[in-house]
């Protein structure tokens, strides 16, 4: 095998576009996001809506990445890389998750929750985060991690929260009523609107 001569950058410049080119050749495509979040949202129990979030300007992921209730794997990674592309799951009960691209492995994506609507907390240094978790771009072995890891710990945890402040797990009606009127499953009581998120798309 030849290595590049340190003391000879056109024959290190060679070796360069020689090995790019073969990386591109051998580098695989990385899964449809947008199919991948669909058949994810047809797969988890109850009904999700799925929209398609652009993070083409760094303006929007760093936005979105605000609400995430991570301070683990999927919240260093939104600080530390630039991701182009973000789905957002929204249940009918307006638990949200995030799903973006694993940065380094082409066949996993990262998945995690937004914090809670209606529940002030410090949701960026909470030690008990129901942390993201990686997944298989394969739908069912992702919505099976998510169903047994990802859901109970969040909910768990969601209903202490509740707990904690009102005494009750259960969902004030007035989340519902808000949540109704606002325009994108991303906006939250009591904060500006996030990133739009036109044609949501429903599942169950």
């Amino acid at each position: 095998m030849n290595h590049p001569d340190p003391q000879n950058p056109h024959r290190r410049d060679r070796d360069y576009e020689r090995a790019m080119h073969h990386f591109e050749k051998t580098e695989p495509l990385r899964a449809d996001l947008t199919a991948f979040a669909t058949a994810l949202a047809e797969r988890l129990p109850g009904e999700w809506t799925t929209t398609d979030e652009d993070w083409s300007e760094p303006s929007a992921q760093y936005h979105l990445a605000g609400y995430l209730w991570d301070n683990s794997t999927l919240s260093w990674t939104t600080s530390e890389f630039r991701v182009q592309r973000a789905a957002l799951l929204t249940a009918h009960d307006f638990t949200q998750l995030l799903v973006i691209d694993r940065p380094l492995h082409l066949d996993q994506f990262l998945v995690g929750a937004l914090a809670p609507l209606g529940i002030e907390h410090d949701y960026l240094s909470d030690d008990q985060a129901p942390h993201g978790i990686a997944v298989s771009s394969q739908p069912p072995r992702a919505a099976h991690a998510i169903t047994t890891r990802l859901l109970p710990r969040y909910r768990d945890r969601r209903n202490a929260l509740r707990l904690q402040r009102t005494g009750s797990p259960a969902r004030p009606a007035s989340i519902t009523a808000r949540a109704v009127t606002v325009p994108s499953p991303v906006t939250r009581p009591g904060h500006p609107p996030g990133p739009a998120t036109p044609g949501a798309s429903p599942h169950r």
